[in-house]
């Protein structure tokens, strides 16, 4: 089969796809792209703001058991690579952000509830200045994200962000 794409979707879908071990070795990660789980465009919603617990989709997120990685792709024709240092829009800061207390939270308990994850995430948003209301338990938002939290989670270890 063939697949045909254009722009930066197409683009993170091969470099991540087919130069895996180059990506990996770029973001100096020692580990085998077997050892690796991707995420290509997990959604997290696409209604923002700050009375939605929806933060938007990451173009991908990539996980090795010494990192995890949450990526925003540009593409040579983007006019956001003008310049040297590609700066992140404020949804996209915002989406790290959420993601990353998520994680952060999720890889320091042991217990894991969801419910009881879900009243702690609300407590250390409110403590951290995120303006983010969490979803709810059994929304489709909340059972996507419990999903990838395992998921990446499963293959990190608990190992840091970046």
């Amino acid at each position: 089969m063939k697949i045909h794409g254009y722009g930066e979707d197409a683009l993170t879908f091969w470099a991540l796809t087919e130069r895996t071990g180059q990506v990996l070795s770029e973001l100096k990660d020692p580990n085998p792209p077997s050892a690796c789980t991707l995420l290509f465009r997990p959604s997290f919603g696409r209604s923002g703001g700050p009375r939605s617990s929806q933060f938007g989709e990451f173009d991908f997120i990539l996980a090795s058991p010494t990192c995890l990685y949450l990526g925003e792709s540009k593409w040579d024709q983007s006019p956001e690579v003008a310049e040297s240092v590609i700066r992140l829009r404020p949804e996209q800061t915002e989406r790290h952000a959420v993601f990353a207390e998520y994680y952060r939270i999720w890889t320091s308990t042991d217990h894991r509830e969801w419910p009881v994850f879900l009243t702690t995430c609300a407590k250390r948003f409110a403590e951290s200045g995120i303006n983010k209301p969490v979803p709810p338990a059994d929304s489709l938002l909340g059972q996507n994200l419990c999903n990838t939290l395992e998921l990446v989670s499963a293959t990190t270890g608990g190992a840091p962000l970046i």
